[in-house]
C-alpha cells in the first residue's frame, strides 16, 4: 500500500464518479473536434451527433451517481485499503477464537 500510494496508484474513486469524469472529458475532446471541423461539413454533423450521444450519457451517469450516493453506494476504497481492512477483520476474528478457545481450555481444566 505505501509503494502505490508512493507512486500515486492510490487515487481512490467510485465507479460512478469515474463515469462522469471520462465523460466529461470526452464531451471537451468532441467540442474540440466539433470547433475544428469546416462549417456544414458531413464531419460536423457527425461531430455534433456524437457530442450529443455524450451530452446525454453524462446526464444518465450523473442521475446514476447521484441515486448511489443517496443510497450510500458511494464510498470509495482502493483496493490496498479494502484488503488491509478485510486482514484487519479477519484478525480480530481470529483473535476472538483464541480468547474462546483460552476460556473454555480453562473451563476444561477447572473441571
Amino acid at each position: 500500500m505505501k509503494a502505490d500510494k508512493a507512486t500515486g496508484k492510490m487515487a481512490a474513486e467510485s465507479k460512478d464518479s469515474e463515469r462522469v469524469y471520462k465523460d466529461r472529458q470526452n464531451i471537451k475532446g468532441q467540442k474540440k473536434d466539433f470547433a475544428a471541423d469546416k462549417p456544414g461539413s458531413l464531419q460536423q454533423k457527425s461531430d455534433k451527433t456524437a457530442l450529443q450521444r455524450e451530452q446525454k450519457k453524462l446526464k444518465s451517469d450523473q442521475v446514476t451517481m447521484k441515486a448511489d450516493k443517496a443510497d450510500g453506494k458511494m464510498a470509495a476504497e482502493s483496493k490496498d485499503s479494502e484488503q488491509i481492512y478485510k486482514d484487519r477483520q479477519a484478525i480480530k476474528g481470529e483473535k476472538k477464537d483464541i480468547e474462546v478457545d483460552r476460556s473454555n481450555l480453562k473451563a476444561d481444566q477447572n473441571k
